[in-house]
């Protein structure tokens, strides 16, 4: 049926796949679209020896791990993060040649309008009148002069995601099935409403998923391609059109009107990590400050495991991290979510603690410097206690004091034992951390049933009388299938 776009290999991957398409006697294409959409269990026999050797002096696990995790990034091992490159490199969509603003970091538009001779002052006044006042069109974007309004309109695109279906829960939980890109891809979105005045956004990352979770229905689907920037900052834009929440008549449609997006979770279609030019792309401009839109502590990037990466969403993008963890031993893990064949719980719980370690990018505000003034004051006149010893886990390893999320699905009968929350709780107990307990949200076909809710909250009791924050998220939006794990 041809091969899937957006699945290119670099590096050992793609070495390794040219080897193993020559070894099983089958076309290298064909071995992409096996793994990308399926894993490792359908490669044609002779491609697993044809990897190993092809990867002498590189680490085989890791290249055979990204092989059947379906990635188009090498992971690496997991190891102090790396320092925050620079995002100026000018890249052009090539389906439609244009420059995509939408999904463009400071660094990049400024970059791209400069080559065409404007200056960094254009650039700001585009990203902010694009993603504070929501301009749509290059004509009106008047604060620019006639020149610099005729160069986005010849070469940039200004386009978001197409609503093409809109649905509104009985709790107020909005989803959209916004369509992306020049392929017509698919992907919902959901907006979630708090009691306390909050607005929670769930973006997309890719077009369906490789990890093939057993207890999510996207995993039921196959990975299509990877969202770009521009596909995924446009989630929000729409959003927040669609809610009223830029200058204009909010659009007419039954339900809630209004509601301000105050924060964002890349928990929807996708492991955030195994797209992560897009996804810490997307995030740099989500929280640019001339942007005005959600800082980085409101802006939460999941995973469910992908180890090597987890520390870069402190160093590179500055957000929030939540561990999509579900089981305590590897044995139910290995189930329920086959990335833990890649990376086990140990290597997952590393990645973590060294997330937990990581310096964010950007430099510490006003008030955080004020704060540890005080603070170094009040030790220096003997009205406060020095700084305590740093917290260590089982190992005695160092544990930093970023806020880290889990998140666990309790399914009936598989991981909901009152010795899973003790083990639960042991793993958690050395972070800074909350956990969120999730009941299944029930999809066509589902292979599972959820926890009764009195089961799930002697669970939550044994979580929190150890000592860990604990709570539960309860489903919202599940009358529209746009509760957790059923997108």
């Amino acid at each position: 049926r041809g091969q899937s776009a957006g699945n290119e290999f670099e590096g050992a991957a793609m070495r390794a796949l040219s080897r193993a398409s020559t070894a099983a006697a089958a076309p290298s294409w064909l071995l992409r679209r096996c793994v990308s959409s399926f894993g490792a269990a359908l490669m044609p026999a002779g491609a697993e020896a044809a990897v190993a050797a092809d990867t002498a002096g590189e680490d085989q696990e890791l290249v055979s791990s990204l092989l059947r995790a379906g990635t188009d990034e090498q992971p690496q091992p997991v190891s102090a993060p790396r320092a925050r490159r620079r995002r100026d490199a000018v890249r052009l969509d090539d389906r439609t040649g244009r420059f995509p603003v939408v999904g463009a970091p400071m660094g990049e538009l400024t970059a791209f309008l400069k080559e065409r001779g404007l200056r960094p002052g254009h650039a700001t006044a585009l990203f902010t009148a694009l993603h504070r006042d929501g301009v749509e069109a290059a004509d009106a974007l008047e604060m620019l002069p006639p020149q610099a309004r005729a160069v986005v309109a010849d070469s940039c695109d200004l386009s978001e995601p197409e609503a093409v279906m809109d649905s509104v829960s009985a709790d107020g939980t909005r989803k959209w099935l916004f369509r992306v890109g020049q392929d017509d891809s698919e992907v919902e979105t959901v907006f979630i409403p708090e009691s306390d005045g909050r607005g929670v956004l769930c973006v997309s990352s890719s077009v369906g998923c490789a990890l093939s979770c057993r207890f999510c229905h996207t995993g039921t689907q196959r990975l299509r391609r990877n969202l770009r920037p521009g596909e995924i900052v446009g989630q929000l834009q729409a959003a927040r059109r669609l809610l009223g929440r830029f200058p204009g008549p909010t659009p007419t449609k039954s339900g809630p009107d209004g509601g301000a997006v105050t924060n964002v979770v890349f928990m929807g279609q996708g492991e955030p990590l195994l797209n992560w030019r897009s996804v810490s792309a997307a995030a740099e401009v989500i929280t640019a400050s001339r942007g005005g839109v959600v800082p980085p502590r409101k802006v939460t990037i999941s995973t469910s495991g992908v180890a090597p990466a987890m520390p870069r969403v402190a160093t590179e993008a500055g957000c929030s991290l939540a561990l999509s963890l579900h089981a305590t031993t590897d044995e139910v893990r290995n189930k329920i979510i086959p990335l833990n064949r890649s990376w086990g719980l140990a290597q997952v719980m590393e990645g973590m603690r060294l997330y937990s370690l990581a310096q964010s990018p950007r430099p510490p505000s006003r008030r955080e410097l004020r704060r540890r003034e005080r603070e170094e004051a009040a030790v220096l006149a003997g009205t406060a206690p020095g700084p305590a010893e740093p917290p260590v886990d089982a190992a005695g390893r160092p544990v930093g004091r970023r806020l880290v999320m889990f998140e666990y699905v309790m399914l009936a009968g598989v991981n909901d034992s009152l010795d899973d929350a003790r083990r639960l709780a042991e793993l958690a107990r050395p972070f800074k951390c909350h956990v969120n307990l999730i009941p299944f949200n029930a999809w066509p076909g589902a292979p599972f049933q959820s926890s009764e809710d009195d089961h799930i909250r002697r669970f939550g009791a044994e979580v929190l009388g150890l000592g860990v924050s604990c709570s539960v998220r309860w489903p919202k939006g599940d009358d529209i299938m746009a509760a957790c794990g059923q997108l």
